[in-house]
């Protein structure tokens, strides 16, 4: 185990940011995380972490509330619903988190004097691969939901260029216990549609958030850089639905129409492209393993959790 790093983690009751709060505290790393009000507090306090409530967006404030971490980890986000997605004004929040959060808390560990940025990002960002497998240096096409994800890691860049050490993660499609969006996926299927859009030949590129935690406890030991986070083995469209009707113990569900998709307009294309991306570089740079290596054993894993937990959805 690495020496214990006082992580300061902003976004640490949402779907990626509790499994996250977990492992840094497994792995004997304290957790100080940022919080909007009481009720949040208590939320982190019951996950064994010391909440601190400011304002992410006010840079005076983190200061003195990052003052001796080791690393900063901002895993905040704000995704609209699959239903709500293409609706004007829907990924407004998510902007401005990606934007002027990403800004302000990156000012502020620059000023507390934090060694380590670790920034949330997205795969979503790669333009269409077809079936080529995409690695860190394949182009990007920036459109409206995924622009401000790319001023974030501008953010981490400018943190990296002071000599400290900056992160972006770039993460698939999270699935897993606790989450909305893993809800609402099931209630699609369920119902024989699937809520993925794109091509059945399209590949869709997929993190558990389990696995997406232990990711984030790696890059407390990686140099600076960009780096995807993904399944071993990334499934098409049609075979994403596949395995969660499999697990379900239902029919395929069918994809929407790709008229339907256009219909749609540019703002759904970078969750319609074919991204076949690769985790070959974070793994070498920290030794890291995903435990599901793709949907077809993540899936089944989700399911019976859920099914045996009855755990209540939160994506926030």
């Amino acid at each position: 185990m690495s020496d214990p790093k006082t992580t300061f983690l902003i976004g640490a009751t949402g779907a990626v940011g509790a499994p996250t709060t977990r492992a840094l505290l497994a792995a004997g790393h304290p957790v100080r995380a940022a919080v909007r009000n009481e009720a949040r507090a208590q939320a982190v306090r019951a996950l064994g972490a010391d909440p601190v409530v400011v304002d992410i967006f006010d840079t005076a404030a983190l200061v003195p509330a990052m003052a001796g971490a080791d690393a900063v980890v901002n895993l905040a986000t704000r995704i609209p619903s699959p239903a709500r997605a293409a609706l004007p004004g829907a990924w407004k929040e998510n902007d401005r988190i990606r934007e002027q959060a990403s800004t302000a808390l990156v000012d502020a560990a620059l000023e507390a004097g934090v060694g380590r940025f670790v920034q949330e990002s997205v795969v979503f960002m790669y333009a269409d691969g077809e079936e080529r497998w995409l690695d860190e240096d394949a182009p990007v096409e920036l459109m409206s939901m995924v622009s401000s994800t790319q001023v974030a890691e501008d953010s981490v860049a400018r943190f990296a260029a002071t000599g400290a050490v900056g992160v972006a993660l770039r993460f698939g499609l999270f699935y897993g216990v606790n989450s909305s969006h893993t809800d609402a996926t099931i209630a699609a299927v369920r119902k024989g549609l699937s809520p993925l859009l794109g091509r059945a030949d399209a590949f869709q590129p997929s993190i558990h958030l389990d696995d997406a935690a232990t990711s984030v406890l790696s890059a407390l030991v990686v140099p600076s850089g960009t780096y995807n986070i993904t399944d071993d083995e990334p499934m098409t469209k049609a075979g994403y639905g596949h395995a969660v009707a499999e697990a379900l113990g239902v029919k395929d569900p069918k994809l929407v129409p790709q008229a339907v998709v256009k219909l749609m307009g540019k703002k759904v294309n970078p969750i319609a492209r074919s991204q076949r991306v690769s985790n070959g570089r974070f793994k070498a740079a920290s030794g890291w393993e995903p435990q599901h290596e793709s949907v077809f054993d993540g899936w089944p894993a989700v399911v019976a959790a859920i099914e045996g937990s009855g755990e209540v959805a939160s994506d926030g």
